[in-house]
């Protein structure tokens, strides 16, 4: 089972409450993650990255930051985002056979994966999927 989350020191996280200048990635555990989006009955999007790859740091910048993007996710997810050198991240790269990143997966509150795709995605593409999954 999936124990714990690490974080990115180069990752600026908001409070909830914040404006929708970019996606609010959760804090905490993998358990207590999961817990809220079973309590809110939302669904996950996970973005699986690695801190080296150019397309993971583009979609942090100019994806993620992208208002539309932001708001909607925001208001349809529990977002979470996993270094693949990570713990967890190594974990879920076996699990899901990740080879290409970025890695998003969408999963249903119940744990259920529901869809992945790997690359950079432009944000027209991120909203039309997220859209189809939420």
């Amino acid at each position: 089972m999936i124990s714990s989350l690490f974080w990115l020191k180069d990752i600026v996280f908001l409070d909830e409450n914040d404006s929708y200048e970019q996606i609010y990635f959760e804090k905490g555990n993998w358990d207590e993650i999961t817990q809220k989006a079973r309590d809110l009955k939302r669904n996950l999007f996970v973005f699986v990255m690695d801190s080296a790859n150019d397309d993971s740091q583009k979609m942090l910048k100019n994806v993620f930051t992208e208002i539309n993007v932001s708001r909607f996710y925001n208001e349809n997810y529990i977002n979470v985002l996993i270094p693949a050198n990570s713990k967890m991240g190594k974990e879920l790269v076996h699990q899901y056979r990740i080879l290409q990143f970025p890695h998003c997966i969408y999963m249903h509150y119940n744990g259920k994966t529901k869809h992945q795709l790997f690359g950079y995605q432009n944000p027209a593409i991120l909203l039309k999927i997220g859209e189809k999954y939420k």
